[in-house]
């Protein structure tokens, strides 16, 4: 059985669609979205932390061209959940203390189950490659 994606996540995919085709603008949001998640280290995250570090080396080592092994649907639907955590005004706004980011926890936990089996094959292959 299919989860069906989070409420307003699929509106995030055209622009990680585009973001995936501009190497220089990727970077920028792998940069951006390390620095929230340093900053929000400590919170409700702890599961979610950990996906999105994987879903943000992910994206710098194909960025980098060191990782091409990935489909570009998984591609997109990484960069489209990274994109919608570092959106502030989101489902539910970040600002909102200790309810901001469960819907960011919720569209990452959604995008890991999607792309699992890549995910873990990338892990494999870091793993081998450190």
């Amino acid at each position: 059985m299919t989860q069906k994606a989070p409420k307003g996540f699929k509106r995030f995919l055209p622009k990680a669609s585009k973001l995936l085709k501009q190497p220089a603008e990727l970077k920028v949001l792998i940069s951006s979205a390390s620095k929230k998640l340093a900053a929000t280290s400590g919170s409700r995250l702890s599961e979610a932390q950990s996906n999105l570090t994987l879903f943000l080396d992910l994206l710098n080592c194909y960025v980098q061209g060191t990782y091409r092994a990935v489909s570009n649907e998984t591609l997109v639907a990484i960069a489209a959940a990274v994109l919608y955590f570092l959106v502030p005004l989101d489902l539910i706004p970040d600002f909102i203390l200790a309810w901001g980011l469960l819907d960011d926890i919720a569209v990452v936990s959604y995008i890991y189950g999607q792309v699992r089996d890549e995910l873990e094959k990338f892990k494999a292959w870091r793993a081998d490659n450190r």
